[in-house]
């Protein structure tokens, strides 16, 4: 698997494209996504010199909260999520944040395990959350924690 890198505006097609196929009628429109640009942690995944998947996260105040986070269907399951989630915890721990928080649809069980695989934990439910109608969890990781280094230490998967 390719590089991570900071999201370009000439990169905003194809962010949207992933948008859409994973999101449906709930995808963001390309606005949004414009609005975002210049956060610093707004990273693409490459698989070559395409993207394969984005992550969006913002630090404020000492808290680093993921915005958004999708991988392209064709790339599912080879780790992408996973990479930009690390790449997005070193960073935000570089940028001071102490808390790293999320939500997630309660039924996403994938994503669930992937953010304890990371060291969230469930805070919280909040009913009707998501367009939809579907409730999230509210998780959260605190970056003071001594598992992080290990969590974040990519050596040990990345060749």
């Amino acid at each position: 698997m390719g590089a991570i890198r900071r999201f370009r505006i000439e990169d905003l097609q194809r962010v949207v494209t992933i948008e859409k196929q994973s999101f449906g009628e709930f995808a963001w429109p390309a606005s949004d996504f414009r609005d975002l640009a210049r956060e610093p942690l707004f990273l693409v995944a490459l698989n070559g010199d395409i993207i394969a998947g984005y992550s969006i996260t913002q630090v404020r105040n000492g808290h680093a909260e993921l915005i958004s986070v999708a991988t392209s269907p064709r790339y599912r399951g080879l780790g992408i999520g996973l990479r930009l989630l690390e790449r997005s915890l070193r960073a935000a721990v570089k940028l001071d944040a102490r808390r790293f928080g999320l939500m997630v649809k309660i039924d996403n069980h994938q994503a669930i395990r992937l953010y304890r695989r990371l060291g969230f934990v469930r805070v919280r439910t909040v009913p009707r959350y998501y367009e939809d109608g579907a409730g999230g969890w509210r998780m959260l990781l605190e970056l003071t924690t001594p598992s992080l280094a290990s969590t974040t230490d990519t050596r040990r998967r990345d060749p």
